[in-house]
């Protein structure tokens, strides 16, 4: 049952790159670039390394996303409040738009959008059970 659960999360996860990679193009932004800038959000106090955490990937790989991010004119780094060697993450207005836009062309293509609203009630518990730590 494992295993069938397993396939069932590659199919859709092979299902929302199909439909991301769609997007991609029009919003200039590959396909990691787009999961970070989709796992940001307006967090007075993000960090690179809380970036990296969202991402489960090392500091130095998350600064370079950054990097690019910022090349891109979507994030912009300022100056941490209490600490003079962090920098603050935070998403320009067009990062908002471009990140938006994104989520909305997630949502609007998304496999569970059939679903009724009891079965994604329940779902979203089984998910949030399921990737929750421990």
């Amino acid at each position: 049952m494992h295993r069938e659960l397993m396939d069932y999360l590659l199919s859709l996860h092979d299902r929302y790159r199909a439909e991301l990679k769609v997007l991609l193009p029009e919003i200039e932004l590959t396909e990691p670039q787009a999961a970070a800038l989709w796992r940001m959000n307006d967090e007075p106090e993000t960090t690179a390394r809380g970036i990296a955490a969202r991402l489960r990937c090392d500091a130095s790989t998350a600064t370079s996303m950054i990097d690019r991010l910022e090349q891109h004119g979507l994030v912009r780094r300022v100056p941490h409040h209490t600490d003079r060697r962090a920098k603050i993450i935070q998403l320009t207005a067009r990062g908002r738009k471009v990140r938006q836009q994104l989520i909305r062309h997630a949502t609007e293509h998304s496999p569970f959008r059939h679903l009724g609203p009891a079965s994604t009630r329940r779902l979203h518990e089984l998910l949030r059970q399921a990737t929750s730590e421990r």
